[in-house]
């Protein structure tokens, strides 16, 4: 190879090295930029909160944790501040963790011994947004707050800690739209709390579908006289207004006992005759209804038929036994009555 091109090669080589080089430099200052954009970011992000505790006489102590919408903070970034009247006496940083929790040890300043009201705020940091804490507390010199052991804690509302659900078992005689349950919410304070609720469709919930949710109330969707099983599986979650969700698996017994007055409401007065019966049973009630239902001691509706002008019904072809009738108006249960057929 001639000696000029070999120079060229070398002069090229020395190029490329160094224009590499200045890239590499140049592309680490991007770097360095975008890190710095980044880090400019978040600090605008956070709460501007500090405070010169030389300016200030007096403090007290709080060790707690915080409850930011529905679970206790994991994240080291959440702060908590303190304030008087409006003005910041203290902030802290949830960072101290210890036995996979988070506490803050906050000092909370002020020019007072005692006697001022004071108000804190949580800053969430991966919502980057702060909420006004429910949680107020009378200042006093020296004073000491919670402890690693019973941390106080902030919070945005009172931890959701349970589903309550209104039964625990209902008649399989029950008709269609019979309002079974009612379900709420229920805080660490036991205040019922506001909800939506809705079905979880899993392994669990095996008989979601024979039932419907309305409101706050759970309603029987189907018949399930015919339904051998004496047991009933659903899967419910509540939401508070935060959204925070919690769910309960609840396992219905079935009874074969009649309806009880307490679990449908004002059932009519009704007579019937002749009771034991050989052939056609008659009714009296204080009002109409449309069907008549007859249900054998297991629970299975053998026969249903269309109300008549005698308010009768025929029970010649029923074996010697006992049955139960229901009686219903517009598909809801409006009376019920034990029978023996002879």
């Amino acid at each position: 190879m001639p000696q000029g091109n070999k120079h060229i090669n070398n002069e090229y080589f020395y190029f490329i090295s160094n224009l590499n080089m200045k890239s590499k430099i140049y592309n680490k200052g991007i770097l360095y930029i975008i890190v710095a954009f980044q880090c400019a970011i978040n600090i605008h992000a956070q709460p501007a909160w500090h405070i010169n505790p030389n300016d200030f006489e007096y403090n007290m102590t709080v060790t707690s944790m915080a409850y930011i919408p529905c679970s206790y903070t994991m994240d080291p970034r959440d702060q908590v501040g303190a304030f008087v009247n409006g003005e910041l006496r203290g902030v802290g940083y949830f960072d101290v963790l210890d036995q996979d929790k988070y506490y803050c040890f906050l000092v909370i300043y002020d020019s007072l011994y005692s006697g001022n009201v004071v108000q804190f705020k949580l800053y969430d940091a991966s919502e980057d947004t702060i909420y006004d804490a429910l949680d107020k507390m009378t200042f006093t010199d020296n004073k000491i707050v919670g402890s690693s052991s019973n941390p106080f804690v902030f919070q945005l509302e009172s931890p959701i800690n349970e589903l309550q659900f209104s039964i625990d078992s209902f008649s399989r005689f029950s008709p269609s739209g019979t309002k079974l349950a009612s379900m709420f919410l229920v805080n660490l304070k036991k205040d019922t709390v506001l909800a939506n609720f809705s079905f979880v469709d899993d392994s669990f919930g095996l008989n979601n579908n024979l039932f419907e949710i309305q409101g706050n109330e759970l309603f029987l969707s189907k018949d399930i006289s015919h339904i051998g099983q004496n047991e009933l599986y659903i899967h419910i979650i509540g939401k508070s207004k935060n959204e925070c969700p919690i769910d309960r698996k609840v396992k219905i017994k079935i009874t074969n006992h009649t309806v009880q007055t307490s679990s449908i409401g004002n059932l009519l007065s009704i007579k019937i005759f002749p009771n034991p019966v050989d052939n056609d049973l008659f009714i009296e009630t204080e009002i109409s209804f449309d069907f008549i239902q007859i249900f054998d001691p297991l629970g299975k509706c053998i026969k249903q038929v269309p109300n008549n002008i005698e308010n009768s019904v025929d029970l010649t072809q029923l074996t010697p036994g006992i049955y139960y009738i229901n009686l219903l108006k517009e598909n809801k249960l409006v009376g019920n009555a034990k029978i023996i057929h002879k």
